[in-house]
């Protein structure tokens, strides 16, 4: 069942049909950066997989974490898109990671 899926970071597609691409590797990517900013909090901390599974379906995302740049932000919320067709490429979101860098060193 689902106890064998990462829940928390699969993308809606990949959940619901098992369609696993690298658009839904996005959507993961984005989790992973939220667990950065917030230091490796749990995502959806206060949901279980279920209740997860059914929030994200209706379109909640998480909100950015305290003190995470708006540039981040924006990254994290793009790989969100429900459409994969709709989210950046590693390499768009490379791009404006390094931007991002750039910008403050």
């Amino acid at each position: 069942g689902m106890k064998q899926i990462p829940v928390k970071w699969t993308a809606p597609e990949a959940l619901f049909y098992g369609r696993y691409t690298t658009q839904s590797d996005v959507w993961s990517f984005g989790v992973l950066l939220w667990e950065t900013f917030t230091m490796g909090m749990t995502p959806y901390t206060s949901m279980n997989n279920q209740q997860t599974r059914d929030e994200v379906e209706k379109g909640y995302r998480m909100p950015a974490p305290q003190g995470c740049p708006v540039e981040i932000s924006r990254i994290m919320n793009n790989c969100w898109q429900y459409e994969p067709q709709n989210r950046p490429t590693f390499k768009k979101v490379r791009a404006e990671l390094c931007a991002i860098y750039n910008k403050i060193t």
